[in-house]
């Protein structure tokens, strides 16, 4: 691959299973079948978790769906619906296949319902990255729109989510809870036959957003007892009201300041979109909770844990069921340590060990000491606190209330870490991504897109998060 010039994509710290389905919807077919067109990527390769695609390619990529808009208009929403119905699709064939008892079932049986997943998660996972270009020419479209006026903190304020997020669903129904908890002046929530019912009920509606890219266990009953004992230090009647009046008064402003401006047109397509995109993550998510007895029973007949299952690739999965044959144990424990994926025309290698180490060499970025990073303002608002590293959702347990959370980007299983952050700074993500969102519901600074937020920053670094200008600037390292 000497020679290439790389575009990076988004970094997500995550198995495998993941990642190799995104090498394999990227490099096979799967353009074609989600969006009706002939393209793939020849050369993709994913390093420390971060994707790096051929820029060649992914500037022809564009260049397709720059002339499809250029066309017409409408294509916007063709792609959006076309996004909805590859993931509404594999959210229906993964609650199919959760319905079915795979305990007794020969393995020919296993492989033809994991077969029927790959198919319509990889169709599905081709939304992962073509709608950070969509998004990207969209926001062109409003630069173009608003002229001299546009600005991102202008964006932050003008955009917001055409629908509530589940993640902020889930934190209107806890706070609902929790204000109960707090009417009753209960102390033995157990003791309730009314607060736990609905708390089982709020665990089975919303245990599946603890679960990111096959890491995670689902919540459970004391996981939500938890969180709601976290809650209980405020007033959570008057956090509920602030919540709510937050997100009315930021839809009221968005719809006057597009009107303003003649642009409501644009401005209810990106408001669109930003809700899709983390749709989509929440849809594939979702899906792979569904999939679990299944990837479990694979397991179990592979003799190894559902965890090791997923450091492995699908093919690897595919060769087992067929043949019973499968990856040596102890190089699955070398994947969980670190690996790369290296995707080459229809095929992948997944590397480890030495080679794995000249890869992170190949990409390594040096950077020379920094007092200030910039980044994109998600939603505006200063502050200044300790740095916390958040690579996974384990992490979380370091967070203190008025920390800094720095992550590559946030998810769902993060939302009880992010409660308690003064400002959130992620590498990746642009103005409709997760942390974005997730932001303005809690009225909370976010800069978004600083790409070495997480190389730069360590964890007890004192910063100076300033969401108008979007930087980040260390006062004490």
């Amino acid at each position: 691959m000497k020679g290439i010039k790389w575009k990076r994509g988004v970094r997500r710290v995550s198995s495998v299973l993941w990642r190799y389905f995104t090498v394999t919807c990227y490099n096979r077919y799967y353009h074609k079948k989600a969006l009706g067109i002939n393209f793939r990527f020849t050369d993709v390769k994913i390093i420390d978790h971060q994707t790096y695609f051929r820029e060649d390619e992914y500037k022809m990529l564009r260049k397709i769906l720059l002339g499809k808009v250029s066309n017409n208009m409408d294509y916007f929403d063709e792609y959006r619906n076309k996004c909805y119905a590859s993931c509404d699709e594999h959210i229906k064939n993964c609650t199919r296949i959760s319905g079915l008892d795979f305990s007794k079932k020969p393995n020919i049986q296993l492989l033809t319902a994991f077969r029927s997943y790959i198919e319509t998660r990889c169709t599905a996972a081709i939304f992962l990255n073509s709608i950070h270009i969509m998004a990207d020419i969209l926001s062109d479209k409003i630069k173009e729109k608003l002229g001299r006026n546009y600005s991102d903190v202008l964006m932050s304020k003008l955009i917001a989510p055409s629908k509530l997020t589940n993640s902020i669903k889930k934190e209107i129904d806890l706070l609902n809870i929790a204000i109960y908890v707090q009417e009753q002046e209960l102390k033995n929530f157990k003791e309730d036959n009314k607060a736990m019912k609905i708390i089982c009920s709020h665990a089975e509606k919303y245990g599946w957003l603890n679960i990111n890219q096959f890491y995670g266990n689902p919540l459970n009953e004391s996981d939500i007892i938890s969180e709601i004992k976290g809650l209980l230090e405020y007033d959570c009647s008057k956090k509920l009201k602030e919540l709510m009046a937050g997100r009315e008064k930021r839809i009221k402003d968005s719809s006057q300041k597009a009107i303003e401006m003649k642009a409501e047109g644009i401005v209810k397509t990106a408001s669109e979109y930003m809700y899709l995109e983390l749709y989509r993550i929440e849809a594939l998510n979702y899906s792979d909770f569904l999939i679990g007895n299944l990837l479990r029973e694979i397991a179990s007949r592979m003799g190894i844990s559902y965890n090791e299952l997923t450091y492995l690739s699908h093919d690897e999965v595919i060769a087992y069921l067929k043949n019973g044959t499968g990856p040596i144990k102890t190089g699955v424990k070398e994947r969980i340590k670190g690996y790369a994926i290296i995707g080459k025309g229809n095929t992948a290698i997944i590397y480890t060990s030495r080679k794995l180490s000249e890869l992170l060499k190949s990409v390594k970025e040096f950077h020379k000491y920094i007092k200030e990073i910039t980044g994109n303002v998600a939603n505006v608002g200063k502050a200044k606190g300790k740095v916390r590293i958040i690579m996974e959702t384990k992490d979380i347990q370091k967070v203190k209330l008025g920390d800094i959370i720095v992550s590559p980007m946030t998810h769902s299983s993060l939302v009880p870490a992010l409660r308690k952050a003064s400002a959130i700074v992620t590498d990746e993500g642009g103005l409709g991504c997760h942390a974005a969102i997730i932001s303005r519901e809690l009225g909370i600074p976010c800069i978004v897109g600083t790409r070495i937020s997480t190389s730069v920053l360590k964890d007890g670094y004192i910063v100076e998060v300033d969401a108008e200008k979007g930087t980040v600037r260390i006062i004490e390292p």
